[in-house]
């Protein structure tokens, strides 16, 4: 049987011997749009080509945008300590998502040893930014007490920065630690306003504690239709608490009420996430 040169090497081996070319090719003028334009047609090789003169020339840009590749295999082997060093320089410049990514990592143990303090570090770089994802990763941190002391307060206050900008996960936690009085003081008003937030997002959690809100009428008026409401909808997620809730809720309606609440849950629509 006859076989060409290239007829058992797989596309990983192919690009490799590519990119093998292309680094020991003189540098070419190749600009950073250009390669961020060959990203996006997912052109790899001649973004990885750019990225990486770039990135080795201290271009932020360019190491976060390679970072993202070795990151997420996109058109190379996924490498991610290679991952984490690119990103780290980023970071180390001041990149943003750069400090969130670097953060991401040591706090998962990727490409780099789990390292909960230098997580902490890098999500608070971040999250000093305004980057609602560290900001609300950095609070998880402080409610566990993971990388840094165990601070409610301390955590209540990163969870509320990032529900400002629209945080689904962060709005849910804010109404937790305000039904709980924990790292803030007991409001049940602000506990409806903050669940309400992050159930009209489709957080099925928020939706089962709007819910529970609802039917016992606290910072609420109590409401055994809109609570039957709210657990259509988490119950839909294949929310557990919400199902049983449901059933258990369902007999005490008339029909008018169920016939009301079911209409409104086949016609509602989560409302589009905010931030990231």
């Amino acid at each position: 049987m006859k076989i060409n040169a290239f007829g058992r090497l797989g596309k990983p081996i192919l690009l490799a011997l590519a990119l093998a070319l292309i680094m020991g090719l003189p540098a070419t003028a190749q600009t950073l749009q250009e390669s961020l334009a060959a990203s996006k047609t997912q052109n790899y090789l001649v973004a990885y080509g750019g990225f990486r003169k770039l990135a080795e020339q201290g271009n932020v840009i360019a190491q976060y945008n390679l970072a993202m590749m070795y990151d997420l295999g996109n058109g190379i082997a996924e490498n991610n300590p290679q991952a984490a060093v690119w990103y780290r320089k980023a970071a180390e410049q001041g990149h943003v998502m750069a400090q969130f990514k670097i953060g991401q990592m040591f706090y998962m143990g990727k490409g780099v040893a789990k390292n909960d303090a230098q997580a902490a570090a890098w999500y608070s770089k971040a999250a000093d930014q305004g980057h609602a994802s560290a900001q609300y990763s950095l609070g998880l941190l402080y409610a566990q007490g993971k990388g840094v002391s165990q601070n409610d307060q301390q955590a209540a206050a990163w969870y509320r920065k990032a529900a400002d900008q629209g945080h689904v996960m962060a709005q849910f936690k804010t109404g937790q630690m305000y039904a709980q009085g924990k790292g803030l003081s007991l409001n049940e008003t602000q506990a409806v306003a903050w669940y309400t937030k992050a159930a009209e997002q489709g957080h099925a959690a928020a939706q089962y504690n709007l819910g529970l809100m609802y039917e016992q009428g606290r910072g609420v008026s109590k409401s055994a239709e809109t609570a039957y409401f709210w657990w259509l909808l988490a119950s839909a997620r294949d929310y557990d608490a919400a199902i049983k809730s449901r059933n258990q809720i369902e007999s005490s309606l008339n029909r008018q009420q169920r016939k009301n609440a079911e209409a409104s849950a086949q016609t509602w629509k989560a409302k589009p996430a905010r931030a990231s």
